[in-house]
């Protein structure tokens, strides 16, 4: 988290869809210390976390919804409210259960964002790459 906390960075989305992104350490007097708060003291203006692990399938599906409807100029909060009613609406019963769905959440800024093409891959491979070093530092940390 210190090497987070260090980082200055001004992006209008950072998207942790890794596992238990958005939980953490409670410190009295302080709160929560998690990933989706490192983003947010850095500059970040909005951020979507997952509360728990779930299925890839049912995530990606999400997620692949979630970015047509940033695309279609919808605020972040909204454009994953409506991705998990359009996955509720197209799949069974059984995989309605909110473990399938419920787990990712939005916070900060609801105002729509602009994608730019060319920074986009560069922010998702980023992200993605923090996210593997920290999960490889965890797992270092129990092991």
């Amino acid at each position: 988290m210190k090497e987070l906390y260090s980082l200055q960075n001004n992006a209008q989305l950072v998207f942790l869809s890794a596992c238990d992104t958005s939980i953490g350490e409670i410190i009295q007097g302080e709160g929560t210390l998690t990933l989706a708060r490192g983003f947010f003291y850095t500059g970040s203006q909005a951020v979507v976390a997952s509360l728990w692990k779930t299925s890839d399938k049912s995530t990606s599906y999400i997620v692949e919804d979630f970015y047509k409807n940033i695309e279609e100029n919808q605020g972040v909060s909204t454009a994953l409210h409506n991705a998990k009613l359009k996955y509720l609406r197209e799949h069974s019963l059984s995989d309605a259960s909110p473990y399938y769905w419920a787990s990712l959440k939005a916070m900060g800024d609801n105002q729509p964002i602009s994608l730019d093409n060319y920074n986009v891959y560069y922010w998702i491979a980023a992200i993605f790459i923090l996210i593997l070093l920290i999960f490889f530092f965890l797992k270092s940390r129990k092991g």
